[in-house]
C-alpha cells in the first residue's frame, strides 16, 4: 500500500498531524481520543474499508514511546556498518523467555509492549 493512501484513510477518520514513516506502515498521529480499544477497532475498520482486507493495528500513546526511548535499549549496541536496530510493537504482552532466538540476530529483550532487536551484518555477531 501506497503511504500516501494510508495517510488519507487517517486523516479521514479526523486525527491531527498525520504523518507516515518511511515505507514502514506506521503512522505518527494526534488525536484527543484516547479509548485505545476504540481507536484500534475505529482505525481497523477504515483501513478493511479502503484496502478491502484487513489489517492488525497496533497503537501507542506517546508517552510509551517516550518511556521506550528513555529506556534506550541500544546504548550498549556495538553498531557497525550495516548493523540494523529494530522494534517490533507487540499486540499481545510476551516476556523475554518467549522470544526467538537465532544466530541472525540479537534479541535485546521486552520493553514496555516492544521487542528491541539487533540484525549484525554477516560475519559479526
Amino acid at each position: 500500500m501506497k503511504m500516501e493512501d494510508l495517510r488519507r484513510v487517517f486523516e479521514s477518520l479526523g486525527y491531527d498531524d498525520v504523518r507516515t514513516v518511511q515505507s514502514s506502515g506506521n503512522v505518527l498521529f494526534e488525536t484527543r481520543k484516547s479509548a485505545t480499544s476504540t481507536l484500534t477497532r475505529r482505525i481497523e475498520d477504515a483501513l478493511a474499508e479502503a484496502f478491502g482486507y484487513r489489517i492488525s493495528v497496533v497503537l501507542r500513546t506517546r508517552d510509551e514511546l517516550e518511556r521506550l526511548l528513555g529506556a534506550n535499549p541500544f546504548d550498549k549496541v556495538d553498531v557497525a556498518p550495516g548493523t540494523r536496530t529494530h522494534v517490533t510493537f507487540l499486540k499481545e504482552p510476551a516476556n523475554d523467555a518467549e522470544l526467538p532466538s537465532s544466530e541472525e540476530f540479537d534479541v535485546l529483550g521486552v520493553f514496555d509492549g516492544a521487542v528491541c532487536s539487533v540484525v549484525h551484518p554477516s560475519g559479526t555477531t
